[in-house]
């Protein structure tokens, strides 16, 4: 089985209110080389950014939901090709309800199964201070919604370095967190999004080993994700467009 995951595009519902940065047409065909290659394509989260509006709630995201797949009919046609598989995101965890979006998949046979999920349940501050989250993503959206778009960036930028430290840092709570995840699911990979940084990383605890990797983010025109072959054994961390040619072309492993 071949598996890709990529996560993070952040489509908003207009230009100008989100990060995805990518020409429809080469996102479009990007996924087709990746529907071509891979047994499924997980779309891992934050496909949509659904919570920058001026409202909160359900009903105001599902509108801002509904008003990013009209601008993205691309995906939304791509979306009903089986092989094709949606799990939400923080960012658009309304799909879950107007989509059937799922919180995590497994994928693969039993000893190699994978699980795949966006990461934010394994995120310190949403779990401890979810409205200080909330608050900063409403701050965003407001910021890009009169027209500053360049000062959402920097403070998007900030939060992610926030995340890469507690992602890469030694025993960090959130990398920490998703190997637990992988080891109470019994199963040997977990790959998750959510923080815009690519990692591989694994963990020996009592014997059994996990491998936690990310698929860093496809929003700011960016191509990174995660190329899974179980048949080969093989999985690798796909930072740029290039990479993912050599994947298509039949190099798993892109390094």
């Amino acid at each position: 089985m071949k598996i890709a995951a990529i996560s993070d595009l952040h489509i908003g519902p207009r230009p100008g209110t989100d990060a995805f940065g990518h020409q429809d047409g080469a996102f479009a065909a990007f996924l087709d080389a990746l529907l071509v290659w891979a047994d499924v394509v997980v779309l891992l989260g934050d496909v949509w950014q659904a919570d920058h509006g001026l409202r909160r709630g359900p009903a105001a995201e599902a509108a801002q939901l509904h008003a990013a797949r009209a601008r993205s009919p691309w995906l939304t046609d791509r979306l009903r090709d089986p092989k094709l598989r949606l799990v939400h995101g923080n960012h658009d965890r309304i799909a879950r309800e107007e989509l059937g979006a799922a919180t995590a998949l497994r994928l693969g046979p039993p000893g190699q199964e994978v699980l795949l999920s966006h990461g934010d349940a394994w995120d310190a501050v949403i779990d401890k201070a979810p409205l200080l989250s909330a608050t900063g993503t409403w701050i965003c959206g407001r910021l890009r919604g009169a027209g500053l778009p360049g000062v959402a960036d920097a403070l998007e930028h900030h939060d992610v370095e926030i995340k890469a430290q507690r992602v890469h840092a030694p025993g960090g709570p959130t990398l920490r967190s998703a190997h637990a995840a992988a080891r109470a699911a019994g199963v040997p990979m977990l790959v998750m999004g959510h923080t815009h940084v690519n990692l591989d990383d694994s963990l020996e605890v009592d014997g059994h080993r996990t491998r936690v990797l990310n698929t860093g983010t496809c929003s700011r025109g960016r191509w990174s994700g995660v190329a899974i072959d179980l048949s080969r054994g093989a999985a690798a961390t796909v930072a740029d467009a290039a990479g993912w040619r050599r994947v298509t072309e039949g190099a798993v492993c892109p390094r």
